[in-house]
């Protein structure tokens, strides 16, 4: 470094302009290239009235630095800068602007650089002009750039209106992306759901350019009205348009709004009106009311509220039930109170009271709650058992037991046992039961609410593999009922609403098992279907209550109680297909004290005695001749004798 500035003093008092060329290509011509990574261009500090420092010997030449040493008005003339308009770096073949009075202004930078720059921030004229495409509304940017960030480099301006720009393209391209998703979602509804080319018009699209949030409030409003056309079709019928086309553009609306699956939307139809499918999918959004139940071996209910009341929560006794509360608000969490902890009350959803309500447990009874993770109805059990008698809780999952077991702990619990067993092989054990609960695994169907993924994830599969198991316990729960209790009965419930999964489990029991539906003892409640789809279900399953969310506010429900009459599978009385004449003649069978059984009995013995009618005649024949041979041989006696 010491030997090129000595040259250029030398050159400057005599041969100038040679070793002033020389020097500036090699040395005082700074590349941002060599400096920092960067493109190079040829630019050093800015010509200052100032004296430069005296040059200071150092070995770290290379290291990025921004000051120049010398400036170019102190080695070049403005003739030779005239002479010499490009310079070369000493490791590029680019050409680089020479410094000239003329362009010492935009060559000074106004602050100093970041290290992290990239390439592309350095360029010069050509930049600018690239970046004028779009016109007038460049310039407006550029003067909002000015006035927000005046102390910004020109490259950090273009760079933040590049940005801009990029950002605007993102978020049109991302728009349109989703549109196009949106109706292709659209088109494989209709689809779907078989929907007819002119019921697809512009007042049924879903998207507008209002955005979705408008489109589903259009979709509700449409679901309303032709809601409120099918209430009274004659008078509200639109002209042009059939039953049928309303009834696919209210099952694909519907879709649409709340998610459901085909399977499940044609479920509710079969079910109900499409009023009151409306309202029961509305319910279905929303969370029905906390209850709690009392646990009456540590507590009465009137104390327990009146505990609660004291710390600012706001509750109501549930009319129907002895042990159940409603609550409104509460300052504290319902959850964690020490009355909580200490087991006097269970956060239990209404619905749950309602079969061990129908079960009726006594003291003293041998009891089996079948399926009974996590031990809500369990703990109920109990508590009406006053801890006598045995209970045995069973689950088939043994993940569920530590919750089980914990809330019989909690809940002073000390009359029961806990097992993991199949149900379907609890017959088998050597031990009967006076009752019997089976709170059936279901598709959950009446708590929606609760898990709102069953909206799409269930399909026929799962209804099928649901069927198949509430047929097997049905069966297995009343196997192990003992027959000569004073009360053998079994109770089946599911938190579910599907026909399937409820009246035609409880037909499948009264056709394969010795028993009969009784009156559930329950206060309110829908009865029970005896009439779905051309199928006809035994007339005394009606006396079975159905719950719902649009109509009780609790969670959908089905309870059934059944009476064992004998022990045994029940033999095929009839081999023709049973009509609904010989459901009615059943039904009067009934009603005039007898009973299915007796029914079958008495067709039986009138079988054997047709049977064994030769028989006994043949017999009557040899007692006859019998007798007439011994009157005979009286006759022949009596002869003889008085001859």
């Amino acid at each position: 470094m010491s030997s090129k500035r000595i040259a250029i003093k030398k050159g400057n008092n005599s041969n100038g302009g040679q070793h002033k060329k020389s020097v500036v290509s090699k040395s005082n011509v700074v590349s941002k290239s060599n400096v920092r990574g960067r493109k190079p261009v040829a630019s050093v500090a800015a010509p200052s009235s100032k004296k430069a420092p005296p040059p200071v010997d150092s070995d770290d030449d290379d290291d990025d630095n921004d000051d120049v040493p010398t400036t170019k008005k102190s080695l070049l003339s403005s003739d030779e800068e005239e002479a010499q308009p490009v310079a070369r770096t000493n490791n590029s073949n680019i050409k680089m602007k020479a410094f000239s009075d003329e362009n010492a202004s935009w060559l000074k930078p106004k602050t100093k650089l970041p290290m992290n720059e990239s390439d592309d921030d350095i360029s010069g004229d050509d930049g600018e002009d690239e970046d004028d495409e779009d016109g007038e509304g460049e310039d407006s940017d550029d003067e909002e750039i000015d006035e927000n960030d005046a102390d910004l480099l020109p490259v950090e301006r273009r760079a933040l209106k590049e940005e801009k720009k990029a950002a605007k393209i993102r978020a049109e391209a991302e728009e349109d992306f989703q549109t196009s998703i949106r109706q292709d979602e659209l088109m494989d509804a209709d689809d779907d759901l078989g929907v007819p080319d002119d019921i697809d018009t512009e007042e049924t699209a879903l998207i507008d350019s209002e955005g979705r949030e408008d489109a589903l409030e259009d979709i509700y409003s449409r679901i309303q009205e032709t809601v409120g056309i099918f209430a009274n079709f004659k008078e509200r019928r639109p002209e042009g348009v059939s039953r049928d086309d309303l009834m696919i553009r209210l099952r694909r609306d519907i879709k649409r709004y709340f998610g459901y699956s085909d399977f499940l939307i044609e479920l509710y139809f079969n079910l109900f009106s499409p009023a009151e499918t409306l309202s029961h999918l509305e319910s279905n959004e929303t969370s029905r009311p906390l209850t709690i139940r009392v646990n009456t071996l540590k507590n009465t209910r009137r104390d327990l509220a009146q505990i609660l009341m004291n710390k600012g929560v706001n509750l109501d006794p549930i009319k129907w039930s002895k042990v159940g509360l409603v609550i409104y608000e509460s300052q504290v969490p319902v959850g964690a109170t020490p009355e909580y902890l200490a087991g006097h009350y269970m956060v239990q959803s209404a619905a749950s009271f309602l079969p061990v309500m129908s079960l009726d447990p006594q003291p003293n009874e041998k009891i089996l709650d079948m399926c009974a993770a996590p031990g809500g109805k369990t703990t109920h059990i109990a508590a009406l058992m006053k801890n006598t008698g045995t209970l045995n809780a069973n689950d088939i999952h043994k993940g569920r037991l530590p919750a089980l077991v914990a809330n019989l702990h909690r809940m002073g619990v000390t009359n029961c046992t806990v097992s993991n067993l199949d149900g379907r092989k609890i017959p088998s054990l050597p031990i009967k039961f006076n009752r019997v609960l089976l709170d059936a695994p279901c598709m959950g169907l009446g708590v929606v609410h609760k898990d709102p993924s069953v909206k799409s994830s269930k399909t026929e599969d799962d209804m099928r593999i649901c069927t198949e198991t509430q047929r097997h316990l049905i069966l297995a729960a009343i196997d192990a009922v003992d027959v000569s209790s004073p009360e053998p009965i079994i109770v089946y419930s599911t938190c579910s609403i599907s026909v399937e999964e409820n009246e035609e489990i409880i037909a499948h029991a009264l056709k394969h098992r010795w028993v009969k539906v009784e009156d559930s003892g329950l206060e309110f409640g829908a009865p029970g279907i005896v009439s779905f789809r051309g199928k006809k279900f035994h007339q005394s399953i009606e006396k079975s209550r159905r719950y719902y969310p649009h109509s009780n506010n609790i969670d959908g429900f089905f309870v059934c109680k059944l009476r064992k009459i004998q022990d045994g599978k029940k033999e095929k009385v009839q081999t023709h297909k049973q009509t609904a004449d010989d459901v009615e003649e059943e039904d009067l069978a009934e009603e005039r004290g007898g009973s299915l059984l007796l029914k079958a009995n008495y067709k039986q013995n009138q079988a054997k005695a047709a049977a064994n009618a030769p028989a006994k005649k043949q017999k009557k024949r040899k007692q006859s001749k019998k007798t007439s041979g011994k009157s005979n041989a009286s006759a022949k006696r009596l002869k003889t004798s008085t001859s």
